[in-house]
């Protein structure tokens, strides 16, 4: 037991004591009533103060559970202990929420946290978020004065646009897009925009990117080969 939780036992014991041991001494004159007296007193007045401070806890606890109905439903959607999510939907990629997901859904969740040491880029050409693995290098390109980065896809796009293929752009390394290139290889010859429609974390991503954008004040440069771009 530490020790500042003992000061107050060992106060009250000392007070119950003493004042135990005076009140037996005045009415029975024996130093061995005064004894028992005192250990008497000591456990009366530490009993008391146990009930008291049980008192206090059932109170304060009692207190806390009885917040507004509407506070609470707040608190219990934020933490997923009910269902109608923030607001009734998962912020990340607008999809259900189930009960115990938390503030995102459960597939969000375990999407960012797995893929936390990658970073997430906004795609200057169909602008889609992708992702870059650790140590892999993003390639970036600077077209009337605004610098963007091109996912798998539309580095591809680039390259079969180009007469004979050769483009001063480095080929796509592992871990440099991943889901993109697994698109290219699947669908060949996919357009920019009929790319989007085989992403499956474009939601999330894009969530991601957009609050940046908001954070730190700096646009996404607008998408160059998607309709209205």
């Amino acid at each position: 037991m530490r020790a500042d939780a003992i000061k107050p036992i060992a106060a009250c014991l000392g007070v119950g004591g003493v004042l135990g041991a005076a009140v037996a001494a005045a009415i029975y004159r024996s130093a061995a009533s005064a004894l028992v007296g005192a250990v008497v007193g000591a456990i009366v007045i530490l009993g008391g103060a146990f009930l008291l401070g049980r008192h206090f806890h059932l109170q304060d606890q009692r207190r806390k559970k009885e917040l507004p109905p509407e506070i609470r439903g707040v608190f219990d959607r934020m933490l997923g202990a009910a269902p109608g999510g923030w607001p009734g939907s998962c912020p990340a990629c607008g999809g259900p929420r189930a009960p115990g997901d938390g503030l995102q859904c459960r597939s969000c969740t375990e999407f960012l946290k797995a893929n936390a040491n990658s970073t997430i880029h906004a795609c200057g050409g169909c602008g889609t978020g992708f992702l870059v693995e650790p140590g892999v290098n993003v390639y970036a390109f600077t077209a009337n004065g605004v610098s963007r980065v091109f996912c798998a896809c539309c580095q591809e796009h680039v390259r079969s646009r180009v007469t004979g293929g050769t483009v001063d752009m480095p080929p796509v390394a592992p871990g440099y897009d991943a889901e993109g290139q697994r698109i290219v290889a699947m669908h060949p010859g996919v357009s920019p925009e009929e790319s989007l429609r085989f992403r499956t974390h474009e939601a999330q991503l894009r969530t991601v990117i957009n609050s940046k954008a908001r954070r730190t004040g700096v646009s996404n440069p607008t998408p160059m080969f998607v309709s209205g771009g």
